[in-house]
């Protein structure tokens, strides 16, 4: 986009300027700070309006050639380009300024001046009766050649141009200025602007698009009270494709928002079914918490007195580490009885009885791990 260095000055809501009475009133107006000091909202009215109206005859120049516009004070330059933006501007729109010439003569395209018309009128004598002349009461009815008389008039198409207060197809009908402002005043301007009523889009495939327009921004759909403060919105807080979908409600802070695959409410994953716990309840079973990893396992096995050791695995293996195992025998029937693991692994336990009688006995193993 091409640059326009020529700015206005003091535009801003409740700048401190003058009111338009008050600097119309002004007594310095007319003649110009003489003496004494001049206040700053006086002056800053001053440039103002000299900065807008620069900055406006500036803007025209860049819109129309497309090219920066600096203030380097090079005014020759400033003003073959505004000689150049409205010759492009109104190319075609316009025509020609007829040159004026102060006597008579035989040009179809100079005028003469009012003086040099009331002079040459002067010198002629009045006549009540002329050859030729066309009658009021028919309205240019009676002109012979019409063509040649719009010709001779300068209007060109201009003359074949009907005046219409609605839109159409016509390449040479034109709309008045009020029919234009009404047809506007129904449309949305692409620079923004309010909408009141019910929006309806009825297509296939994406209805509504939003294009960041500065690399890294928010793009989002914001939610409004009547008093224009923003109770919530759904977007995103950048255009950077990783960044996550948020809905935020601003009435009770709740921030909800997706990424890589899972929803967070204010930046706590939510569980979803795939984080319940499972379990195996059989004698020998295991019970898995998927929110935390913990596993907790037990076994019901058959040992014998005596034995230097015997190995036991685990329902399932601890896929990193053994926390706790515990073990005891379900019942002795004389004497003492004790069973002790000798030694554990992710998979697996190996037991000894040492109980007093002699036999099969039956043992719980209960173990802890992730």
């Amino acid at each position: 986009m091409a640059k326009n260095e020529f700015l206005p000055f003091g535009t801003a809501e409740g700048a401190n300027v003058l009111a338009a009475p008050e600097y119309e009133n002004l007594a310095a107006r007319h003649n110009g700070f003489t003496s004494g000091v001049a206040k700053s909202k006086e002056l800053n009215k001053v440039w103002r309006q000299a900065s807008v109206m620069a900055s406006v005859l500036a803007q025209f120049i860049v819109d129309t050639d497309k090219k920066d516009l600096l203030d380097d004070g090079d005014a020759p330059a400033v003003k073959n380009r505004l000689v150049s933006a409205m010759k492009e501007a109104f190319k075609g729109e316009m025509p020609a300024v007829p040159k004026t010439v102060q006597t008579t003569g035989d040009s179809a395209d100079d005028v003469m001046s009012q003086k040099a018309v009331t002079e040459a009128l002067g010198k002629k004598a009045p006549s009540n009766v002329a050859d030729g002349k066309l009658s009021k009461d028919q309205n240019g009815a009676d002109i012979q050649d019409k063509t040649k008389f719009i010709e001779n008039l300068g209007l060109g198409e201009a003359a074949k141009s009907g005046l219409k207060q609605t839109t159409g197809t016509s390449k040479t009908d034109v709309m008045s200025q009020d029919g234009v402002t009404k047809l506007g005043n129904t449309k949305l301007d692409k620079t923004g602007g309010t909408v009141d009523g019910v929006v309806t889009v009825n297509r296939d495939g994406a209805a509504v698009v939003i294009t960041a327009k500065t690399e890294g921004a928010s793009v989002r759909y914001e939610l409004k009270d009547s008093d224009g403060t923003v109770i919530g919105y759904l977007g995103t807080p950048s255009n950077d494709p990783a960044s996550p979908l948020v809905l935020r409600s601003s009435r009770g802070s709740v921030t909800f928002s997706l990424s890589d695959g899972a929803s967070f409410t204010n930046g706590k994953r939510n569980l979803t079914t795939d984080d319940q716990s499972t379990a195996l309840i059989a004698p020998s079973g295991w019970i898995k918490d998927k929110t935390t990893g913990l596993i907790t396992q037990w076994m019901l096995v058959d040992t014998t007195t005596g034995t230097a050791g015997q190995t036991f695995n685990f329902p399932t293996q601890f896929p990193t580490s053994l926390l706790s195992l515990s073990t005891s025998l379900r019942s002795v029937a004389n004497g003492y009885g004790a069973i002790a693991w000798q030694s554990v692994s992710n998979s697996s336990v190996t037991l000894v009885n040492v109980s007093s009688n002699t036999g099969a006995s039956k043992a719980y193993i209960v173990a802890m791990g992730y």
